[in-house]
Formats: C-alpha cells, sequence, structure tokens
C-alpha cells in the first residue's frame, strides 16, 4: 500500500497524539504530576540536540522498516508533548509563558518531527521504486534537513527559550 500524501498522515498521527497527551493529563493525571520548572528546563544545546536527533532518527527510519519505527515513537512523542502543555495548563501557566517557551524552538522542531514522520511513513515506497539512487539522494536532502532544523531548534531552545521564561 502506498501513501499518496504522507505529510497529511503524519500530522493528523502527531497531531491526535498531542490531543491524547493533552487530555490524558488533564482528565486522568491532573493530580499526579509535579510541575519541577528547573528540571524541565534543564540542559545545554546539546541535551535538547541529541534527544531529539536520536528520535527523529528512528521516526526517519521507518522509511526502511515499513513505518515499524515510525508511528509508535510519533505518537509517544505526540503524547509527551500534549502531556508537558497539559502539565503547563493544569499548573495554571499563562498562555504567555507556554508560548514564550515554545514559539522560538518549537518553529523549527516541529517541522523536524513531522518530515521525519512523514519520511518514515513513506517505508513501502522505497522498496518498490526502481530508482534506488535517487531515492537515497532525497532522503538524504530530507534527512539534511531535519539536522539542520533540529540543531537551530537546540540552539533557540538553550539560548533564547530557556532564558525568556526564566529557566
Amino acid at each position: 500500500m502506498r501513501i499518496k500524501n504522507p505529510l497529511i498522515y503524519a500530522l493528523v498521527i502527531f497531531t491526535l497524539s498531542i490531543v491524547i497527551g493533552y487530555l490524558l493529563q488533564i482528565k486522568l493525571f491532573s493530580n499526579y504530576s509535579e510541575y519541577n520548572h528547573a528540571t524541565i528546563m534543564k540542559g545545554n544545546w546539546w541535551f535538547y540536540f541529541s534527544s531529539n536527533i536520536i528520535i527523529c532518527t528512528f521516526m526517519f527510519l521507518g522509511v526502511f522498516t515499513l513505518s515499524i519505527t515510525t508511528i509508535p515513537l510519533a505518537v509517544y512523542n505526540g503524547i509527551i508533548i500534549g502531556n508537558s502543555l497539559g502539565v503547563a495548563v493544569t499548573h495554571s501557566l499563562k498562555l504567555s509563558k507556554i508560548l514564550l517557551a515554545l514559539l522560538p524552538h518549537g518553529i523549527f522542531e516541529i517541522p523536524a518531527i513531522i518530515i521525519s514522520i512523514s519520511v518514515g511513513l513513506q517505508g513501502v515506497n522505497f522498496y518498490k521504486i526502481s530508482s534506488k539512487k535517487e531515492y537515497l539522494r532525497y532522503l538524504g536532502k530530507m534527512y539534511g534537513a531535519v539536522f539542520i532544523l533540529l540543531f537551530l531548534a537546540s540552539f533557540m531552545e538553550s539560548y533564547v527559550s530557556v532564558p525568556m521564561v526564566g529557566g
């Protein structure tokens, strides 16, 4: 089965996972979470970059594993993001503070995640195409884009997002 527009599927999977994570936090786990600003806002650029590049690489590799690595990691990552938003809301953080924490690095990180999911969902394509060399060149460009986006996101998170919210 060939997925005609993997970007749409990537957006749906990731968005639904964020919503599920948020709802789980708000409805089920709001009494069990402790908001510790110092723990959440730890790390330098390498901490953020290495964490994200590992996850995105395994989602990306779904192109070779028939999406076996992509879907569970996409859902897990979305649930974690949704859960984090839920924790912020249940602890009465202002919307402006949440946006300050997310937007500066999120404009780079979220597209990298979506690209990784989208490529990873194309698992059947790699085995069906005749021009593997051209497809591998395309994959290299996409992975390069993910790498650069995550590199930028890690610096933005370390040096802009965290300082803006007082981390």
